[in-house]
């Protein structure tokens, strides 16, 4: 099964762009907002979505109550900034104390610099029924340009 998990975003234009310089450009700003429900779907459904789609096991039913922890990045390059522009959903958790462990984690990790390589980025959260560890996948916002901007848990039911 499938979860597909609609973020709302709005964002617009901070300024900046030098009419001068033809390498230049606007700065730009995103705040994404976290839904309350997620839609489990049947693996055979197909199409095109404007949404992250998570892989779920079969423990999760309509009806449920499940947690997100998600995180929201910013990025930019030498013309630029795009605050807030990218999110991710690190993973789903079957309780609020599990999804919280795992917030902690990305918190923790923070500050710790990105290492290439099998030698690093060994942040470890709890996988959603909390009976062992996994690592995370990737570290996005950890880059020249790119900062972690937040770290949030979501409620979500399964619609």
């Amino acid at each position: 099964m499938k979860l597909l998990i609609d973020f709302e975003s709005r964002g617009g234009s901070t300024g900046g762009h030098d009419p001068n310089d033809s390498w230049s450009r606007d700065s730009t700003w995103t705040e994404w907002t976290a839904p309350n429900t997620a839609q489990l779907v049947d693996e055979s459904r197909s199409g095109f979505y404007v949404t992250d789609t998570e892989e779920v096991g079969d423990d999760i039913h309509i009806g449920d109550i499940i947690h997100m922890v998600w995180v929201q990045y910013s990025t930019g390059d030498s013309f630029g900034r795009d605050e807030g522009a990218y999110h991710e959903i690190i993973g789903l958790y079957k309780t609020a104390e599990l999804a919280d462990k795992a917030r902690k984690a990305i918190e923790d990790d923070r500050n710790k610099p990105y290492e290439f390589g099998d030698g690093g980025n060994r942040c470890e959260v709890p996988t959603f029924d909390g009976s062992g560890t996994r690592p995370v996948a990737t570290f996005s916002w950890k880059g020249y340009f790119e900062s972690l901007d937040r770290v949030e848990v979501a409620t979500l039911r399964i619609v």
